[in-house]
């Protein structure tokens, strides 16, 4: 078999979203989009967490294929686009159907239908979506181009703004998503309740404050209820009024002009789109290289939207598995860590072999795809498997090294103390005036990001998920520095300077207070 490489890593994660997330490479119609498919890749996970390997050739291959694909016009971002939206919609319907039954009274074969629905749905929304992964994810391949071109337009019109002053602004979607939605609704039960008092001391302060007023405390409540998926991940938990009144409260403590930030939060669609039309007034680019600029965005929002639909369905499954789990004698982390032929054939009862083999599911394993077949190893011949058939790139003495290179996501400047986060344990580090530096951001870390000056990560593309808070935050980011989480040690001081895509070390490590 081919060598394989690590290309993705990802905390908190459950085998059964994974899976179908996963299978979208392997989908008849990847080879129709793209002219050929990844056949070979394997998953590793262990405590939750997940590294997926592909031949790195190939992938990089892929990337050049979605490349050429849009270029010829194969591949029309605009309708890929659309019909993510009709099946993501669709999603969203069947998830609200499910949850507003307030107890899902139903048999296990009914129970094991409504996960079939969302599961086929779910797939055919990572097909759409796993194109988009492959344009840019690791290889930079759509980043490059893109990059390549605006410098050569900034060097024929004597431009001054740096390329990717350009291309952040212009790749941004003027949509809002979820996100962005539940961000304005905050600012908006925030600017209300500052309406009645401009200050709270402390976080019991507003909680009181809430409780004491029907208003406001339904106001919250409807709230909670409207977006308490957000963030929700693989595996959750799902945000309660506590969270949100946390972020009302730092809303508060940051001494931020309420009504000018809802006012920003609400007409930022409309002054991007001023500002996008005048960066592309000053590149005058010819209509092949737009067609990749408007395919970049395309991607980008099919990302935001689809990580926001995963949210709600994933918790959507984890109530379904939480009902099932009660009548089949499996846990709910059980059904997490089963293929949906899997779960159907749960419906005539399970046996003990397969009942072992979950259980060894639970603690590390490999899962390998090869050529449309699935293949399990446990234990001892998971980690034979990936000593064998995985390569384990080698990094650079952290110590020979004072600057590393990534590319920009979100042009800008900021310096910090180092704080690595490898998993959610480890945001509770991450203070006001860091950097965040890991190997992939989730929306576990979002928390923290808000603290951060900046990101670093080393993996990702322009449409990753550091990428896409980076420019919602408006904060300097360089994604895929590759070995940035073993080059940087924790609390040294380091300048990220996205718009140029170089971290620099540029000071001694912050001292820690003990």
């Amino acid at each position: 078999m081919e060598k394989l490489e690590f290309i993705l890593e990802e905390d908190k994660v459950s085998f059964f979203p994974v899976y179908y997330t996963w299978i979208g490479f392997a989908d008849a119609r990847f080879k129709d989009y793209v002219g050929e498919y990844l056949d070979t890749s394997a998953c590793e996970f262990h405590d939750d967490y997940l590294k997926w390997a592909a031949n790195s050739e190939k992938w990089a291959r892929l990337g050049s294929k979605v490349l050429e694909g849009i270029k010829s016009g194969r591949i029309k971002t605009r309708e890929l686009k659309k019909k993510t939206l009709e099946v993501g919609d669709a999603l969203f319907k069947e998830c609200d159907r499910i949850l507003s039954e307030k107890n899902l009274n139903k048999t296990i074969g009914q129970l094991v239908e409504e996960v079939e629905r969302l599961y086929l749905l779910s797939k055919d929304l990572a097909f759409y979506g796993v194109i988009a992964v492959a344009s840019d994810y690791h290889h930079f391949v759509l980043s490059n181009e893109l990059d390549r071109i605006v410098r050569k337009r900034i060097s024929e019109r004597g431009l001054e703004k740096k390329a990717q002053e350009y291309l952040s602004m212009l790749i941004s979607p003027n949509e809002l998503n979820a996100v962005k939605e539940e961000s304005i609704a905050l600012m908006e039960l925030a600017w209300e309740i500052s309406k009645s008092r401009k200050e709270f001391e402390s976080l019991n302060e507003l909680q009181e404050s809430i409780e004491n007023s029907a208003e406001f405390k339904k106001k919250l409540q409807e709230h909670t209820k409207r977006f308490f998926w957000i963030n929700y991940g693989y595996r959750g938990p799902a945000y309660s009024d506590e969270e949100f009144i946390n972020a009302i409260f730092e809303a508060f403590k940051n001494q931020m002009n309420l009504g000018e930030e809802l006012k920003k939060l609400k007409n930022a669609p409309v002054e991007l789109e001023k500002m996008q039309a005048a960066y592309l007034a000053e590149l005058q680019l010819k209509e092949s290289d737009l067609l990749l600029v408007e395919s970049a965005k395309d991607f980008l929002f099919m990302k935001m939207y689809r990580i926001d639909v995963r949210h709600k369905t994933n918790f959507t499954l984890d109530v379904i598995f939480e009902a099932l789990s009660e009548k089949i004698g499996l846990s709910k982390e059980d059904l997490r860590n089963s293929m949906m032929d899997e779960i159907r054939s749960y419906i005539e009862g399970i046996s003990s072999a397969k009942k072992k083999e979950l259980e060894q599911r639970r603690e590390y394993f490999v899962a390998l795809l090869d050529k449309g077949r699935l293949s399990f190893f446990y234990g001892k011949d998971a980690r034979e498997f990936v000593a064998m058939h995985i390569i384990e790139k080698q990094q650079k003495e952290a110590e020979s090294v004072s600057e590393i290179r990534g590319q920009s996501a979100c042009p800008g400047k900021a310096s910090g103390p180092v704080k690595i986060v490898l998993r959610v344990e480890d945001i509770h580090k991450v203070e006001r005036g860091d950097v965040l530096v890991a190997i992939m951001t989730i929306p576990d870390f979002v928390p923290a990001m808000a603290k951060a000056v900046a990101f670093v990560t080393d993996t990702g593309g322009i449409t990753c998920h550091a990428a896409i808070v980076a420019r919602e935050m408006s904060k300097p980011c360089i994604v895929g520095a590759r070995n940035a989480t073993k080059v940087l040690k924790e609390g040294e001081i380091i300048e990220v300077d996205a718009t140029h895509g170089i971290v620099r070390k540029i000071g001694a490590r912050a001292q820690q207070v003990v």
